[in-house]
């Protein structure tokens, strides 16, 4: 479960504890098991109501190739998952991913996943404090669609049950999309400019820090995220090689080259490269890091040697420069 958000959703932050990973968990479609992400809603007296769960693949960590991909269970109408416990605003996402995201990108107050659009008009009924903000993080599927009918109806809805209510969502611009889309395609700054003027917000949002288990450095990898989402505060100072551990690198280089591989979006694509091409340069030229790369995963290491041979050929063929010098003997 970790695995899928990590890797295949680009939630670093710490998991919510009503987040929980089952082993096997049966689909009634499919007729088998699959390891599952189980997100558990609760009422508003704090009791579990109901799950909702993505079934996984058991080898790569993606949704499973089945027809039933995510189910729930139980009582959702009224209930949610709580992401973040705060103060202020309230703010309630459709799905667990996009809740995440909002949280990544250090929005402060309560955030819940309301595990789909119908659940957004119960909010009145759950919470206790009715004189909060009230903001709808939905998904942009577009006017006219049935959520963004919902959507508004919901609004209405809870409008008139005396609560103050707003909605974002991602610009039309970007197509249909939600807000983990836009955190895995443009980054934790791009989800920071449509929170920044809502209550309880600072113009300087700060994203969470990944959780521990990622990393044994992960101060340093979190700096240098943020230090990369804030140019303007980086100083001259060269961030340390410390940040260049085979562990890191493996799972920075398999997201990046999983994103090029899945979007569409030409320029991010080509944006996405492009950091691929940087950290290939890095890596490749780092001995230490190369061979710790390669004892514990050869195919990453082998694509690494690949690119950084084409980034050779390609600078051979534009100008005069020096090569990347191979940083380790592959069949050592």
């Amino acid at each position: 479960g970790e695995r899928y958000l990590r890797t295949h959703r680009g939630i670093q932050g710490e998991l919510s504890s009503d987040l929980r990973f089952i082993p096997a968990a049966w689909n009634s479609r499919a007729r088998t098991s699959f390891p599952a992400l189980a997100a558990l809603a609760r009422n508003k007296e704090g009791a579990v109501t109901a799950v909702q769960l993505v079934y996984l693949n058991p080898e790569t960590g993606q949704k499973a190739a089945c027809d039933l991909k995510k189910q729930s269970f139980g009582l959702i109408k009224g209930s949610y998952v709580q992401i973040q416990k705060g103060s202020g605003a309230v703010f309630v996402a459709e799905g667990v991913e996009t809740a995440l995201s909002i949280r990544e990108a250090g929005v402060k107050g309560d955030i819940y996943a309301a595990l789909g659009v119908a659940n957004f008009r119960n909010l009145g009924a759950f919470m206790s404090d009715r004189n909060r903000p009230f903001i709808i993080c939905a998904d942009q599927d577009g006017e006219g669609s049935v959520s963004h009918k919902a959507v508004e109806k919901a609004v209405t809805s809870l409008t008139e049950g005396g609560l103050s209510v707003s909605v974002i969502r991602p610009d039309t611009a970007q197509g249909k999309t939600d807000f983990n889309d836009i955190l895995r395609q443009h980054g934790v700054s791009a989800i920071q400019q449509y929170f920044r003027t809502y209550p309880g917000q600072t113009p300087d949002l700060t994203p969470q820090p990944p959780a521990l288990p990622l990393s044994s450095h992960w101060e340093e990898e979190f700096k240098r995220k943020y230090l990369a989402d804030h140019p303007e505060r980086a100083s001259s100072k060269k961030t340390s090689d410390k940040t260049l551990t085979p562990h890191v690198m493996i799972a920075r280089f398999k997201f990046l080259t999983e994103q090029i591989n899945t979007l569409e979006n030409k320029t991010i694509v080509e944006s996405l490269t492009k950091r691929r091409d940087d950290l290939v340069r890095s890596v490749f030229q780092n001995n230490a890091v190369m061979s710790g790369i390669s004892l514990r995963d050869k195919a990453v290491a082998a694509q690494i040697s690949d690119i950084a041979s084409s980034l050779n050929k390609q600078q051979e063929r534009n100008q005069p420069a020096p090569k990347i010098s191979r940083g380790f003997d592959q069949d050592r």
